[in-house]
């Protein structure tokens, strides 16, 4: 028998070799290339960020004109059509290429979602060659798999695509942000132009007992209804009446008494002559300081200070009130004549003042 020393171990399983370390290949002239662009377009886009950020300047303007190019161009892909086709096109005149290609530019929402698509992709195709490089470490014997080696050798290839679409989905987000600040300035202007025309058209002093209930403003050939006897502008009854599509939904804007009378089949309106005459003589105040009788305050703001254009011209009206739609012909049907009515109340209201 033997002795212990003599004695050796043997092993079923032959024993596992050290994985070595993978060598990294070299990234030829173009990946290089692509590298230091994508290196470069980050710095600018960074440079850009920065003055963008600062305030509403002119150097920060451009940057975020910069900012929304530089996300357009990389959301436009290549043209496919070659350089000589190009030029063949250009020469003999032809001009539906360029027509063709000739499309709106995106919006940048849109270009962020392009941004974000690359970069689905590209970090997709990074995360695959990292698992391929990770698989020959871990099993030596994959070396042989050509498909797998160059997968974990295109790895540099795919951070440098990554990075790049990073870049880029940031100055297209970058210009999303630019065109919501705009936006925003722009929504603020417009309510801070809204409040100064009101607060401007609320400066307006006069009695509210001649203000118009459905304009608001001061009353303009001033008319009373048949029914109920409320004033309004004549213009502003005529319209409101116009809005109703049969007898029952023409009722009075204040009380919503029906407004046709049930015999003539028609819409009873009168001029309101006390109302006129009363107006010739008390004074309301316009905002800007002027006094001047009710009867005119409508044309002097119609002609007073940046926001005239608010008030709309004065509307020529006719002897006859415009009747609606459902009224048998119209406007040219047969009605009162205002005309005579409003001159004849209009004496009895003077003579009833002087004899008084």
């Amino acid at each position: 028998m033997a002795d212990d020393d003599e004695w050796t171990a043997v092993s079923s399983r032959s024993k596992k070799p050290e994985p070595q370390p993978q060598t990294t290949t070299p990234l030829t002239k173009a990946q290089l290339k692509n590298k230091r662009r994508a290196a470069k377009r980050a710095a600018e886009a960074r440079a850009l960020l920065t003055v963008a950020a600062t305030d509403d300047s002119l150097d920060a303007i451009a940057a975020r004109e910069a900012l929304t190019a530089r996300a357009a161009a990389a959301a436009t892909p290549p043209s496919t059509s070659s350089r000589r086709a190009r030029r063949r096109s250009a020469s003999s005149g032809d001009l539906s290429e360029s027509e063709e290609e000739i499309t709106p530019p995106p919006s940048p929402h849109e270009l962020v979602e392009a941004a974000r698509r690359r970069l689905r992709k590209a970090t997709k195709a990074e995360r695959q060659c990292d698992d391929a490089a990770q698989k020959l470490v871990q099993t030596p014997s994959l070396a042989k798999d050509q498909g797998l080696v160059a997968k974990a050798e295109r790895r540099e290839g795919a951070a440098a695509a990554a990075a790049a679409a990073r870049a880029d989905l940031a100055l297209a987000q970058a210009a999303v942000d630019a065109d919501n600040a705009v936006k925003g300035a722009r929504r603020a202007a417009a309510v801070a132009r809204h409040h100064a025309e009101a607060s401007q058209m609320l400066s307006v002093k006069f009695d509210d007992k001649y203000a118009c209930a459905v304009c608001t403003e001061v009353l303009e050939a001033a008319v009373s209804t048949g029914v109920c006897e409320h004033v309004f502008c004549r213009g502003c009854l005529e319209d409101h009446c116009a809005q109703a599509s049969k007898p029952s939904e023409c009722v009075c804007p204040l009380c919503r008494k029906p407004l046709v009378n049930g015999e003539s089949g028609r819409v009873e309106a009168s001029a309101a002559a006390l109302v006129r005459a009363n107006m010739k003589k008390l004074k309301g105040e316009c905002h800007c300081g002027a006094r001047m009788p009710l009867s005119r305050l409508r044309d002097h703001l119609r002609a007073c200070g940046p926001n005239a254009h608010l008030y709309p011209p004065r509307r020529k009206f006719g002897h006859e009130f415009r009747q609606p739609s459902f009224v048998g012909g119209g406007a040219s049907a047969p009605s009162i004549d205002l005309a005579a009515e409003e001159e004849a109340a209009l004496q009895a209201a003077i003579l009833a003042s002087l004899e008084g």
